[in-house]
């Protein structure tokens, strides 16, 4: 079947990103990058500098000092303020929101969705996925070998077939927990309590018990990442 003009972008787009070079340093061993106050930082462990020089990520992400990053041949994209950037290219936003930057198609509230730099759109027919995967519109994953997987919501593929590992977020904002789970972000209200896919609860007073029951107060503004959705044949 045909797809939609914004899964073609993607598909050729994601050619463009594969084996380009950068002049710029290669940025070891930090774990993330945070746009704030009209600066980046470059986050290892605990020490925090401010960046000096642009910074090569894998799969051609490219982190500049003047608070842009760029992936593969793609025009640069401004970070918001309180933005992070993991090493492992997801982006996460101060409200919770949390995906990634590479191009990539979704799962989300039962409706494929694809990303092309950051712009998403939906999509309502089959996805091409490289040259042996098809991602039907009745959320079902066919190889040409003859495998059958059926995609849930949360679930995060590139153009060429790849899964991308879901994360997912806990937060509190202006004194709310709020989820991202799923693909989606979820308000928890208070004398309610969630379970996240990976086994850890959240309850609506601002407590996150951990899968060894460990207990943790959220503070405002606090971000919480976690394993997100994970599908196995």
């Amino acid at each position: 079947m045909k797809t939609t003009n914004s899964i073609a972008r993607l598909s050729l787009a994601w050619a463009m990103i594969l084996g380009l070079c950068h002049n710029v340093h290669a940025q070891g061993g930090v774990d993330r990058f945070l746009f704030k106050d009209g600066q980046v930082w470059a986050i290892q462990g605990s020490n925090t500098e401010a960046l000096e020089e642009d910074a090569q990520l894998p799969n051609n992400i490219i982190v500049s000092t003047n608070g842009t990053f760029k992936v593969g041949a793609y025009s640069p994209r401004p970070f918001a303020e309180g933005q992070i950037l993991r090493a492992d290219g997801m982006l996460t936003s101060p409200n919770g929101k949390i995906e990634p930057v590479l191009d990539h198609v979704a799962m989300t509230a039962g409706k494929m969705v694809s990303s092309v730099n950051g712009e998403s759109s939906p999509v309502s027919q089959d996805i091409q996925l490289g040259p042996d995967k098809r991602l039907t519109s009745d959320r079902v994953l066919l190889g040409r070998d003859g495998s059958w997987m059926r995609v849930i919501d949360g679930q995060l593929f590139t153009p060429d077939g790849k899964t991308i590992p879901a994360v997912d977020t806990i937060s509190l904002q202006q004194g709310k927990v709020v989820v991202q789970k799923d693909g989606a972000q979820v308000a928890v209200e208070s004398g309610r309590t969630i379970m996240m896919n990976e086994g850890t609860k959240v309850i609506g007073e601002g407590k996150v018990v951990s899968q060894d029951g460990t207990t943790t107060e959220l503070s405002e503004g606090q971000i919480i990442t976690i394993e997100g959705v994970v599908k196995r044949r």
